[in-house]
């Protein structure tokens, strides 16, 4: 995303700038009672960000989730099978083993770990399991709480539940944790489950970047960079600000592909002046960078095989 960083009072320049790569940073400070998930509490939505934005990225995921759960689970002793579909139809009132399985399944996959809520009988056996949606989950700093919220971005408009860590023989309504070992630098860095292709973010940012700036560069009227001149010196601050709130809304959009510089010097009377900056081959530049981020993904996945997980590589057929 683009945003208005700075004013050179010196050189009468403003820049329009990107923000940098977010980096999942843990602060063991409790905060209303539980640990964020990074430092605007939001980094999960960070992850979902870029699911939702890369085709390669979502078609490894979904892709690993379905062939992990497979067909579902069956009995293997022919004798129990009956009780088998019983117990598996009735997972929970409203879904089957097998339906809830595919749900626990793609949170695994998508950042290696899920929660679970589940609710005993009168004797404090486990009577029904039901997934929780990994975005809506934060821990405590022992990790035995877990605070259950629709919308953390509304967190004030949203109620907060909170589920106590199962232990057998408790009573009531319980989470279980389920996360895949990480070695990390300290406890409370192995709090929340992280992805297991965290080491290829970076070439997943890039390359739903490069799709963005491809439909900014085609959607808007500007090239990959431009000058915008104005021979009438320089404005006062409130002015510039509707100067540069007029470019950004009118010709580059909300994600500007390139940047735009706008620049104030004394000639009076001539018309405002527009320059574009040339960027020499840059669909070559973009096609080598898109190779390297998919290798990258491709491995930061573990993958050896993409056609097995709909992803077709030049010079392969399927």
């Amino acid at each position: 995303m683009a945003k208005f960083e700075i004013v050179d009072k010196t050189n009468n320049i403003a820049f329009l700038t990107l923000e940098k790569h977010k980096r999942l940073e843990l602060s063991d400070l409790e905060l209303q009672g539980f640990i964020r998930w990074g430092k605007d509490n939001l980094y999960i939505n960070f992850l979902l960000d870029l699911y939702q934005q890369d085709p390669d990225h979502a078609a490894i995921v979904n892709s690993k989730a379905s062939y992990l759960w497979g067909k579902g689970l069956k009995a293997v002793n022919v004798e129990q099978e009956e009780i088998a579909k019983q117990f598996l139809a009735s997972f929970n009132p409203y879904e089957s083993a097998n339906q809830w399985g595919k749900k626990v399944g793609l949170d695994a996959e998508f950042v290696d770990g899920f929660f679970v809520n589940v609710i005993t009988d009168l004797l404090g056996k486990p009577l029904h399991y039901y997934h929780l949606p990994i975005a809506n989950c934060r821990l405590n700093k022992e990790g035995d709480i877990l605070h259950f919220c629709n919308d953390w971005e509304k967190q004030y408009q949203n109620p907060i539940t909170q589920y106590r860590l199962y232990t057998p023989g408790s009573k009531g309504s319980y989470f279980i944790p389920f996360k895949f070992y990480k070695p990390t630098k300290n406890k409370i860095s192995s709090l929340y489950p992280d992805p297991s292709y965290k080491a290829c973010l970076q070439d997943i940012c890039s390359d739903t970047e490069i799709s963005n700036f491809n439909y900014n560069f085609i959607a808007n009227g500007f090239t990959a960079g431009t000058i915008v001149t104005f021979f009438n010196g320089e404005p006062d601050a409130e002015t510039k600000k509707k100067i540069k709130e007029k470019v950004i809304d009118n010709f580059t959009g909300t994600d500007n592909a390139g940047t735009t510089i706008i620049n104030y010097v004394d000639k009076d009377g001539k018309a405002a002046e527009v320059t574009a900056i040339n960027v020499n081959d840059l669909d070559k530049k973009f096609e080598v960078s898109a190779k390297r981020s998919l290798q990258k993904k491709l491995t930061g996945h573990r993958i050896t095989n993409p056609q097995l997980f709909g992803i077709r590589q030049e010079g392969t057929t399927f």
